[in-house]
């Protein structure tokens, strides 16, 4: 008995002296003690995975990076310009004949009627005298008769389609023989109302003969007259009433080399009625006519 109690009392103190020497040697106790020293990784023992602990604070902001490249300002205005420049051109064609080789009257969206001819948009339209042109300074403003026949389309609507765009007017003239000649200005613009609608035009090119800028009696610059709106340079009469018969409104200087709103049909004297004096001279009157712009 005393022998297996000191047998007992020689491995306590055996173990006791490992777990010593493992703890002065940093060592793991499993069943024999195992140092770092002398581990491996092929006799290195994990043990379960604990649970893991609570976050730490959040560390401070680090500097701020490299500032990038300046951008290109102006191909970014350019390209703004651009999708504002096609935002606009699909409006415009949505609403013109612009690019339309339809020849008559079209509905708009907004239930308007143009008349087309070509791209061309008409503004003024006679062949038949149904129409009477001898109208006051408002029907003139804002227009009288149909698309569909004889019409004026109106000086505010004209000035409001055309204003800043740059535009070309055309003239088509044909005479009780259906002769056909036209007139052409690569520059053409009206005033406001406050300018009673002043007449800007030039660059004349055609077969009809230059009735509107010709250097001795050019219309240009004049502002637009009817019968009870008197803006011509004549003093003692009214060039749209009180000379050579009824002629309509018109951008009269002292009085006309070409008129296209006057009293229709056959000639009753010189300068009655519709004349474009370089074509046919100023007895001979026209059947038809049609006066159009067309912008940029």
């Amino acid at each position: 008995m005393r022998k297996y109690q000191f047998y007992c009392l020689f491995v306590v103190f055996v173990v006791v002296d490992k777990v010593r020497f493992a703890e002065s040697q940093d060592c793991r106790y499993v069943t024999v003690p195992v140092c770092r020293e002398e581990s491996g990784p092929s006799d290195t023992l994990k043990g379960e995975p604990g649970v893991p602990g609570k976050a730490g604070p959040i560390g401070a902001q680090g500097p701020p990076g490299e500032k990038g490249d300046v951008g290109d300002a102006d191909a970014l205005e350019r390209k703004f310009a651009s999708l504002i420049k096609e935002l606009n051109e699909t409006l415009h064609r949505s609403t013109t004949c612009r690019d339309s080789s339809k020849v008559g009257y079209q509905t708009l969206r907004s239930g308007e009627k143009l008349y087309c001819d070509g791209g061309w948009i008409v503004f003024q339209r006679r062949f038949n005298g149904s129409v009477d042109f001898s109208r006051t300074w408002q029907e003139y403003k804002d227009g009288f008769g149909d698309p569909e026949g004889e019409f004026w389309m109106g000086l505010e609507k004209l000035f409001q389609m055309i204003n800043g765009r740059g535009c070309r007017m055309r003239v088509d003239l044909w005479d009780f023989d259906n002769d056909h000649a036209y007139a052409e200005y690569s520059a053409f613009s009206i005033e406001d109302e406050s300018d009673f609608y002043r007449l800007h035009i030039a660059g004349y090119s055609g077969t009809a003969g230059n009735a509107i800028t010709r250097s001795d009696h050019t219309h240009d610059g004049m502002a637009f007259t009817t019968k009870d709106s008197d803006h011509d340079l004549r003093d003692s009469n009214n060039c749209a009433t009180d000379v050579y018969g009824i002629s309509g409104g018109w951008w009269f200087r002292n009085c006309q080399v070409g008129k296209l709103n006057a009293a229709y049909g056959p000639s009753t004297g010189s300068w009655h009625g519709n004349v474009w004096h370089p074509w046919k001279g100023s007895s001979a009157t026209l059947k038809a006519s049609t006066m159009k712009v067309r912008c940029d």
